[in-house]
């Protein structure tokens, strides 16, 4: 089997299957929302737009592979131009799928999880930075060559692209910028979660849910190693090379939107009892209690419709009566 026949498969396999997921956990989290919590945020706006686009990003890189695979040298010079119109589509898909719409997701989500002043400064930093120069990468994605048709007929005189070796480096500070950002992503819900008055398993559970954003940061990792293969000026050599690039920029946004999505399911957990009731420590003064009592009869009046942020709220209030106290 030839380089470009392996890569093809593991293509279709992992990126297809990403993309069930995204959709499933995305399902599930449109379910939490509008049945659980009866509640549609921005965040599940901007997260449904970038399944969208995901999946568009996907269906060009699947064409693209579907035009060279099998093909021989003399043969992919017939099909290159065609191909590499899917890839050049793929790649400014991917930049907006995967950076600017699931991080301003995740960020919005955060912003209505996190109360701390300085944890929501972070936020809003990152996801300013992570914005500002993606928006500035994917126009140099969309301008990289002159006209902009030379991308996809190289083999026309009259043209040219920007040096091999300046868009790599562009791509490396983008993907060192994501990595980050989902690292501090997943960083920032468990600083919360450690102050708050919870059982430790309901901590673990929640973390755990709220960390997984640690998965999409090394795939983002990991995608760098391929970047190298941009900086190849020869496009034959091109599309054999950044094949398995094609697979990790599939699997690094649909490890993100699904990650991204389970961090919300904690009351459809809760709805089949795979998640227990929060309950604080039994050494509380009575006022104390009589708060948590009111809080638990409001939890049987909206039965299973409090989310991740909504806990954090009420947790937060009996953090203040003690004090007060």
């Amino acid at each position: 089997m030839t380089k470009i026949g392996s890569d093809a498969i593991a293509l279709f396999t992992v990126g297809g299957s990403l993309l069930f997921f995204a959709v499933v956990s995305v399902g599930l989290r449109l379910y939490v929302r509008l049945c659980l919590v009866k509640s549609l945020g921005l965040d599940d706006y901007l997260m449904i737009f970038a399944l969208v686009l995901y999946a568009l990003a996907e269906s060009m890189l699947f064409s693209a592979m579907g035009k060279v695979i099998g093909k021989g040298p003399l043969e992919l010079v017939s099909v290159m131009s065609s191909a590499l119109k899917f890839v050049y589509v793929g790649e400014i898909l991917y930049c907006v799928a995967c950076v600017s719409i699931l991080k301003l997701s995740v960020g919005v989500f955060l912003l209505r999880l996190l109360e701390n002043k300085t944890q929501r400064l972070i936020v809003w930093i990152t996801v300013c930075i992570v914005s500002l120069y993606s928006f500035g990468y994917v126009f140099s994605v969309i301008f990289q060559c002159k006209p902009v048709s030379f991308f996809w007929e190289p083999l026309s005189s009259k043209g040219h692209c920007v040096r091999p070796d300046i868009y790599p480096k562009l791509s490396y500070t983008h993907a060192v910028l994501i990595g980050t950002s989902d690292i501090i992503f997943s960083i920032l819900p468990v600083w919360m979660l450690w102050n708050l008055q919870m059982k430790r398993s309901l901590k673990i559970v929640c973390g755990m849910l709220l960390c997984l954003g640690f998965l999409a940061g090394i795939t983002t990792f990991v995608r760098i190693r391929y970047l190298k293969s941009l900086a190849l000026e020869n496009m034959l050599s091109f599309i054999a090379s950044t094949s398995k690039l094609a697979v990790w920029t599939c699997a690094e946004p649909g490890v993100g939107i699904c990650v991204a999505s389970l961090a919300t399911l904690r009351p459809l957990l809760r709805k089949f009892n795979i998640i227990s009731q929060p309950s604080t420590k039994q050494s509380l003064p009575s006022s104390i209690e009589r708060n948590k009592e009111r809080i638990n009869e409001g939890r049987k009046k909206v039965l299973q419709s409090e989310s991740i942020e909504e806990l954090a709220l009420e947790e937060r209030t009996i953090g203040s009566s003690n004090e007060s106290v």
